[in-house]
Order: C-alpha cells, then structure tokens, then sequence
C-alpha cells in the first residue's frame, strides 16, 4: 500500500517541491470499536475529564467514557439531551457540556442539565462548544451564536449585524477574540473597550475555502483554518498561506487539526491523518492511513490527552490511539519485506539491511526499501547474521548458501564448494585484523584470514577440542579471544597467539554456565561479557567468574535470543515475550528491569534469534516474527502515575446505588459521600481504578482497609477488594496504583466509613449496663454485709444459744444431782450399811455411780437413744424410792412400733418432769403412788407421757415447802427454755409440752398428766 510524504520548505510562503517514496512504516495505533465497547463507530468529538477518563462523543451511541480499560455507555435514559454527539466541552470547573442534535447538556458528575428552545436557544442542534478566558460559554449552533449571561442564554451579535447562519465551529485565540467558522467564512470578534467588533474572513481575503470546519492555534502563535474540500489555511503575521492535496495532503476536507508541539501538526482528513513537522523552516508531510494501523481513513476528531496520547475519531472505524511512538514497526511490503525479519544491521553509510522472510536481502535508506535478491546476484535464501568488516563490505550469512561479500557493487559467494565447513552460516564476527570469523550450523567455527584479494579458510571443529560443532554466537573479549556459544555444548574459548596457534578451552554446566545452550552475546563498556541461553537466562562472565540474570531478578523471560547494550550502558533482551531493558550498576550488578511487550507497544512481541542492532543516533533495532521495530528513547512519553479512584460498592451482592445506603452519592463515581451502615451490614467490596491512559493494562494496585488491616496488601491487577464480617468501627479505605514503571500515585484514593455496633454494644447501653452493675454491686454488696451482718448474728446467736443450752444442761444437770436428792440418796446407803446391809448398799452404791456417770457423759450430747434415757431413768427411780422408803410405784411403757436403740431425743428430757412428780405429786399423798412414763408415736411426733397419781398441781401449791417449791418452778422453767433453744437450733417441728390436772369422777385431784411432743428423731 503506498504511503505518502512530502518534503516541503515552510518559510512565509510554503515553497513546495513533491516527493512520494514508498515506505512500510507502521504506527503504534491501538484501535478500539463497538466490539470493545464503544458506543458507536463514528465519533466526531474527544474530551478528557479531570479523573483522566476520555470521553467520546458519537453519532447515535450518546456518550462514551473510557478509563483506559473499559468503555461506560451513556444515552438518553440516563438524561442526555440526544444520542447524537457534535461537540464536547470542558469548562473550567471540571463539568462537561455536550452539545447535540436536540439541544445542549450539562454534565456535573452526577446529573444532566438540558437546555433547549425553552432556554433561549433557539435552534436546538448545536456544533460547537468554547469557554472563554472569562469563563463564559459560547454556544454555535444551526441558527447563529449563543452565549450564557449568567445563567440565561442569549444571542450573540445582534448589534453586529453577525450573521444567523450554522456555526461549524469556535475557538477563542491567545489575544481573547473570538472566530466563529461558517459555511461563509470567518467571523472574527474582537473585544474593544465597551463593546466587540466582527470581522469577517474569506476565500476572497486568501482562505483555501469558505466552508469552515475547525480552527486552531499553534505554540508559536499561527491560525490554522480547516475547510471543506479546500485544504487547510495557515494565517500567520498577517499572511495567509494555503495547504492542499498538490502540496502532499492526503485531501482538500480537513475536519479538525491539533498543534501538538512547537514542531508538529496534525490533520484530520477524509483520507487519513497527515502530520506535518517542521524542521528548521522545512516542513514534512507524513500521511498516515489504514496501511499505517489507522481504524479508519475518514478522521473526524482529534485529541491529546494529558498523558501524551493522541486519539483520533473517525467515521466508521471507531477510535484510534496514537500511544508513545517509542516503536516504530516496519511490517511486510510483498516482495520487498517479509514479516519474519531474521536479521538487521546498519551500515557506515546509515542504511539499514534487513534479512526476512521475503528471502535475499532488503536495504531501507530512510525513505525506500530495495529488495536484493538472485536478479541482482545475490541468492533467494533467508539471511541469518549481516556484518560489516573494516573496510566497509558487508558479509551476509544464509541458511543453506554459505556466505556473502558485498562490496557496494556486487556479490561474492562462499560456500561449501569454496571451503567452508557448512553452508549454515549463523553468526559473523568481523575482526579488527580483517579476520572474518562464522559460527556455522554443523561445520563448527570457520574463519576467513585475508589473502592477496582473497581469503585462506580454515576451520575449528571437535577434533581441534572444540566441545560440538553447531554455533550460534560469537565475541571477542579484551583480551582478544574469541568466545563461541554453541547449541548444545555450552562455551568455547579460543584464544590464538602469534602464529595463529589455537589455545581452546570449553565450559559446560558443570563449570557453572547453568545452560549448554546458548543463543546470542554481548560485551559492556567494562569487558564483561553477557550469554542468553535458552532456558537459564543470561550468564555473565565477569573477573574469571559466571554469574547469572533470570527471571528472579525480573526477567520477564529465561529463554533469551539476542542481547545487545545501547549508548546509555543498558542491555536488551530479546525473548519470545518482548524484550527487556536491564538496568546495571557501577559494579555490572541488576538495578532494574522493564519490559516491553504488546502493550508497552512492541507489537512483533516474539524476537528472533540474533536479530538485533543499534544505529549510529542510538536507536535499538529488533527483528521479530512480525515486523522489524525500532526503540527510540527521545520519543518516550514520560509516564504519568496514575490517577486512582474508588469507581463503586457493593454491599452484599447489591450496588450501594441500589440500597437505602446509597441515597447521597458523590460526584462521577456512585460512592456514598457519608455511609454509616448497622452492625449487620458488613460484607463490603469496593471497586477503583487507577487511570494511565499510555499502558493502562499495566498498572498495578494494593490497598488497605485501615482499622481492619495492619499492612498494604501485595501488589496485584484486581481491582476490587472483598471485605466480610467487619466488626463495628470507624474506617478508612485507602487505594493507590503504579505505574509500568513502578511508580504509585502520590495520594491514594480514600474513602471513610462507620459500621454501628448493635446496641448491646454502644456506649449509652455500656453505661447503662455499668450503672446497672453498680447499682447491683451495691445493692450485692449491701446484701452481702447484711446477709454477712446476719450471719454474724446467726453465729453470735447460736453460740449464744449453745452457751445457754449448755448452761440450761448444766442446770438441769444439777436439777438432777440437786442436794437434796445427793443427801437423800447417800443418807439412805449410809442407813443399809449401818443396818450392816451390805450387799444392798453396794448396788445402790453402783446405781448412784452409774447415773452420775450416765448424766456427764450425756451432758455433751444432743441426742440419746430411748434405750439410755429409760435406763437413766430407771437407775434415778430407784434411787428416788431408796431414799423415800419404796413409797411409790414406777412404770415404763413403750409402743412396739418404737425401735428404742434408734429412736432419739434430748438427754435429761424426762428426768425433771418424773422428778417432779415424785416431789410434787407423790410425796404429800398417803397412800402408795405410782408413776407412769409411756413412749408412743403421734404422727412426726414422740410422745411422752409422765403421768402420777397424786395430789395434783393445786394442792402441792398450797404446801408451805419453800425450797421445794422453789425446785419444781427453777426445774419447769429450765426446761421450757430448754425445750425453746433446742427448737430454734434443730430448725424442725417445734417441740411441745403439754400439762394436764387430772381429776376423779367427783371432780377431785386425781394426779397430772405431762405430755411432751418431740420431733421423731432417727439415731
């Protein structure tokens, strides 16, 4: 396909010469269309918003925002006027004004405003869109120019008499005027003191037409006019100079132009992009169509974004990207350049040879490519390696040919017939000395020693010790030996003397070259030389030693197939993923490493073997299995960081915007501007976007979610973190980007919100629950010093009452061993002695003993057995009737249901009560008494009965015995209390007592009866 360019010299007059080479040159377009997500394909207007995205204006589609990774669609439905774009605008606030088929609208970030007919404009499609340096919008539309006065919209021009006709388009020059461009020209206004005056401009003033369709103005201050079918007009000084098809440009309909430096303009035609650049008052026409990468021939907009790309809209074709041209590719011209490029070279005189896939040998001088091949007589064979000796010849290796000599005129052909060891010809190394040396595929390593116009061949093979014979690469070092690297055997160095005597030694893995294979070499500013192997990355041999560059110190590849230094000491590495640039330090050690694949722009992305030059401005040459690229660092964008952005959320599985959280939204991303979500709406995943528009598939993210992580999280190219479970806080969302380069963006993206605890666990319930405690701890505490207090008094009590109980038993136990009794008891075994009674004195003597021995030994106890309490009672008995002469009867009666030995109750119970008796009852009665003590239960109940026969209660009253008196009342009360202590200690049923005056039928005393109620107590 044929490329036009024209040289032409700008002086004031645009004196023109023609000149129309051929060349294949391509550029690094990336193109995007409606299967990438587009809207549509025509797009007629470009704009930037500040977060960086780009914003495409179509013909049908309404609006496209693009954030470098994915395109956002939006129409009418979401509140755009019409999906018919003409013009976008970016005002100095930041909103975008989109003028339409159906009126104008403004978009904040968040809603569209339209205006109308309703709003004063009185024909609704509108062209074009500026905002002056003043800040006020001007409005073309069908029907004449518009401008906003405040908030109204107001005609412009009335006074001027400015024409009502369609406005194409305006622009606002550096001095503040104003050009309107009609289908009639230029309407030039220009502010004076009060009021504007119009000028207008025409064909008949000079312009290449009238019918106006975009006005510019460069860096050095020159109007540049694009008309419809009549070329493009400069006005510069006052001059108006013309540019047409007869002077290069692809055509006459130029739609849009832009200056994007001091040097270079491009034009927007019907027939491609032309890009002028002027150089020094020459200025060169470049056009560049379909066959150079462009979407598509008719360009209808364009635009340079803050990150240095320029993107042009055309009609049809979508939108093409002009990224970095720091690669420039060179693809397939049939029969003159094939896409596989197997070897390139520069020679003295700055022509670049190239060996393809076409066969023969192509040679480009900057403007032509010429093809040589058997017509020229040369062969039809791909060239593997080209070199050039000293004295300026070229030597070009094939595969299956031998070897060519080019001396400018014709060719010389070495071949196997000639003496060489193989017609595979991989490497030349042309020496210093004149020595031609080849690396050859099967032949080992030939080398050609001039001799008398010609050469002497000799060879180096396995039997002359070197270690195989197929060869990819050679160098020489400092020192002067040659290092080949061969496919399989690893390296051999082979160092001659004076005589041309060869010294070879060879190293293999075991010497720790890691990899026999070896591809390609090179050799720093230092001597160290450098090895690409095909699996083990790049081995360097530097002071005698091997060391190694891989994929660890980041190599994007291990398997290398040529390397090369450029002008500024940095290596290049050619793999089948592109190419990487390594960075070294004083010492030869690894600083850096960029790669630089597809999407940084190297197309060709698979290098081939050896394939590799640098020309005499510096530039790095690759040949690759699509096109032959060359790197040129002056042409480097400098790479911006990124901008980044929280773009949404969700919570849950729901958009925010689709939740009651998502109410009060920011601007331009649906993120809410204040979120405070309950203690159960804690599963959250944020979205973001870091926006570098130059490599955008490049960039990286980490984040943190502060509150919640300690750390950054690991850099990645998700862009979305997950969140689940969160508990109740305050936290901060940070997100930051990098860069191709590594470079993260100086403030990340933020984004603050509040997860509520549930009420169990705010501060007002934790106050509550604090004062509750406290009121309870209190209310605990005084209940424990109370209950503390009571059981101090229970304890005080008690060992009162054991006190006084042992007290009570120590009286009743004296009640029973009362004086009189003793005396009584001891008078009466005195008396059986001195009537020399013996044996009787001595058992009433063991009884006495016994009981006393009884009562102390049961004075310590609770609880006796039934058993021992009637045995006590029976020895008291008998001493009581001892002492009174046998006057009264004594009974013990116990029901066959009681078990006496387990049946229990208090010791000394019964005692004072048959005492009683007997002293109150029985003793004033004149004839013999009797005393009944009976045991029986009653329900829970022991009862005991004591029951005499005597005078009874009333009649033992009037006896005047003081002392005896005084005993029956100190032996009652004591056990009535006793009988109340013993109650409140056992804490069981109460025990009773109960006493009854028993009387005859003629209703006299007859005796008493006293029933005591204990508690059934089992032993």
């Amino acid at each position: 396909m044929a490329h036009i360019v024209k040289r032409v010299f700008f002086v004031l007059t645009f004196l023109l010469s023609p000149f129309i080479p051929v060349s294949g040159q391509q550029y690094n377009f990336r193109n995007f269309s409606v299967e990438d997500g587009l809207a549509q394909s025509q797009v007629y207007s470009i704009s930037e918003d500040n977060n960086g995205n780009i914003w495409f204006g179509t013909r049908g589609g309404g609006l496209s925002r693009f954030d470098g990774i994915q395109f956002y669609n939006i129409t009418v439905q979401e509140g755009l006027a019409n999906n018919y774009i003409r013009t976008i605008l970016k005002d100095h606030s930041g909103n975008l004004w989109i003028g339409t088929d159906n009126g104008l609208s403004k978009y904040d970030g968040s809603k569209f405003i339209s205006y109308t007919g309703k709003h004063g404009l009185y024909n609704t499609t509108v062209n074009a869109l500026i905002q002056d340096h003043k800040g006020t919008v001007w409005i073309g539309t069908a029907d004449g120019l518009f401008h906003f006065e405040k908030d109204t919209i107001v005609r412009f021009g009335r006074k001027l008499n400015a024409p009502r006709s369609k406005i194409n388009c305006l622009f606002e020059d550096k001095s503040g005027a104003i050009w309107a461009g009609t289908d009639f020209g230029i309407y030039k206004f220009l502010k004076g003191q009060s009021k504007y005056e119009m000028k207008q401009i025409s064909s008949s003033d000079g312009l290449a037409g009238n019918q106006i369709t975009n006005i510019r103005q460069d860096s050095l201050g020159r109007i540049w006019i694009c008309t419809y079918s009549g070329g493009v007009s400069v006005i510069s000084n006052g001059q108006i100079n013309n540019l047409t098809k007869s002077n290069g440009l692809p055509g006459n309909t130029i739609y849009d132009c832009l200056a994007t430096d001091s040097k270079t303009i491009w034009l927007c035609t019907s027939n491609g992009i032309a890009r002028l650049e002027d150089e020094s008052g020459v200025l060169s026409v470049q056009n560049i169509t379909e066959a150079e990468g462009l979407a598509n021939n008719v360009v209808m907009s364009l635009y340079k974004d803050s990150f240095g790309n320029i993107w042009f809209g055309t009609s049809g074709g979508g939108i093409s990207k002009l990224g970095s041209e720091r690669f420039i590719h060179y693809k397939a011209i049939k029969g003159v350049f094939g896409n596989w490029v197997y070897s390139i070279h520069e020679d003295h005189q700055g022509n670049k040879w190239f060996g393809t896939s076409e066969g023969g040998v192509t040679k480009y001088d900057g403007r032509v490519f010429k093809r040589f091949s058997e017509r020229n007589g040369f062969t039809a064979s791909k060239v593997k390696y080209i070199s050039e000796d000293n004295k300026g010849n070229l030597w070009m290796g094939t595969i299956a040919d031998g070897i060519y000599l080019y001396n400018g005129k014709s060719f010389r052909n070495f071949n196997k017939k000639s003496g060489l060891s193989s017609n595979f010809i991989n490497y030349i190394h042309c020496d210093t000395s004149g020595i031609i040396w080849l690396a050859t595929a099967g032949g080992g390593i030939d080398f050609l020693i001039p001799y008398n116009n010609t050469f002497k061949i000799k060879h180096i093979t396995k039997k002359n010790g070197l270690s195989g014979d197929r060869y990819n690469t050679l160098i020489k070092d400092n020192s002067g030996a040659i290092w080949a690297g061969s496919t399989d055997n690893g390296l051999s160095m082979i160092e001659p003397d004076e005589n041309f005597e060869l010294k070879i030694t060879n190293f293999d893995v075991t010497d720790g070259i890691r990899n026999n294979s070896i591809r390609c070499s090179a050799k720093d500013l230092k001597g160290n030389l450098y090895f690409g192997t095909a699996d083990a990355g790049i081995v360097k041999y530097q002071k005698g030693k091997f060391s190694f560059i891989s994929s660890s110190q980041g190599l994007s590849s291990n398997n290398i197939y040529s390397l090369i230094f450029d002008n500024e000491g940095k290596l290049w590495a050619g793999s089948e993923k592109g190419i990487d640039r390594i960075e070294l330090d004083k010492d030869s050690d690894v600083i850096a490493v960029r790669h630089f694949g597809k999407a940084e722009g190297f197309i060709g992305i698979e290098t081939i073997q050896n394939a590799v030059c640098k020309d005499h401005e510096g530039n790095v040459w690759f040949g690759s299995i699509k096109s032959a690229t060359v790197f040129n660092n002056a042409k480097e964008l400098s790479v911006k960081r990124p901008l980044v952005h929280i773009t949404g959320m969700n919570l849950f599985y729901n958009r925010i915007e689709n939740t009651s959280f998502g109410k009060d939204l920011a601007k331009w991303y649906p993120v809410p501007e204040h979120l405070v979500l309950p203690y159960d709406q804690n599963h959250l995943t944020f979205e973001f976007i870091g926006i570098e528009q130059v490599n955008p598939e490049a960039v990286q993210y980490k984040w943190k979610l502060s509150g919640f992580d300690q750390d950054w999280s690991p850099a990645s190219k998700k862009r979305e973190a997950v969140y689940s479970n969160l508990p109740a806080g305050h936290y901060t969302f940070e997100v930051a980007a990098s860069n191709e380069l590594g470079n993260w963006s100086e403030v990340p993206a933020s984004f603050n919100f509040v997860i509520k605890p549930p009420f169990w666990k705010t501060w007002w319930f934790t106050l509550i629950i604090l004062i509750a405690l406290a009121i309870v701890l209190r209310m605990a505490t005084r209940y424990a010093i109370r209950r503390l207090h009571d059981q101090n008094e229970r304890e005080r009590l008690k060992l009162e009452t054991d006190r006084n109980l042992l007290e009570l038993e120590q009286k009743a136990l004296r009640m029973q061993m009362n004086p009189h009794f003793l005396f009584n008891c001891l008078n009466s075994i005195k008396g059986l002695i001195a009537e020399d009674k013996n044996n009787e004195a001595k058992i009433y003597l063991s009884k006495f003993a016994k009981l006393m021995r009884t009562m102390l030994d049961h004075s310590a106890d609770s609880f006796v057995s039934l058993e021992n309490e009637i045995a006590s009672l029976q020895n008291y008995v008998e001493l009581e009737k001892l002492s009174r002469e046998d006057r009264f009867q004594f009974k013990v009666e116990v029901e066959d249901s009681i078990d006496k030995e387990f049946t229990g109750l208090p010791p000394m119970l019964i005692q004072p009560f048959v005492e009683n008796a007997i002293i109150h009852g029985l003793t004033s009665k004149s004839s013999k008494g009797i005393v009944v003590v009976s045991f029986n239960m009653e329900g829970d109940y022991l009862k005991c009965t004591i029951e005499d026969n005597g005078v009874g209660r009333e009649k033992a009253k009037m006896l005047k015995d003081e002392s005896i008196t005084k005993h029956k009342s100190a032996a009652i009360s004591v056990t009535q209390e006793r009988l109340n202590i013993l109650n409140r200690k056992l804490n069981q049923k109460e025990m009773k007592i109960q006493i009854t005056d028993l009387k005859d039928q003629n209703e006299q005393p007859a005796g008493t009866r006293v029933e005591l109620f204990v508690p059934f107590q089992q032993l």
